[in-house]
């Protein structure tokens, strides 16, 4: 197995031992640009108003993250009850 193929597998895994969904967008490989050009969504949905669930998504996004050897992402919260972040990869 690839280092990309152990990486996407581990990080799948990861998503959906916590609860995490995820989705991967990008161009085509023969369109990518200074190596990346994929954005990898993750996001949760938590107990809206809950600052235990909030603070549990916010370290299990670290964790994940954490897996990925490069990213630079953005958070967006459409509200308190989900997390969105999306990350080049």
């Amino acid at each position: 197995m690839t280092k990309s193929a152990t990486i996407s597998n581990e990080f799948a895994t990861a998503c959906a031992s916590y609860g995490w969904s995820f989705e991967v967008k990008g161009a085509p490989s023969a369109e990518r640009k200074f190596g990346y050009n994929h954005i990898v969504r993750i996001e949760k949905t938590i107990t809206p108003n809950c600052s235990d669930d909030f603070c549990k998504a916010e370290s299990e996004y670290h964790i994940l993250l954490g897996i990925l050897p490069h990213v630079n992402y953005e958070m967006t919260e459409t509200n308190i009850s989900h997390f969105i972040i999306n990350i080049k990869v």
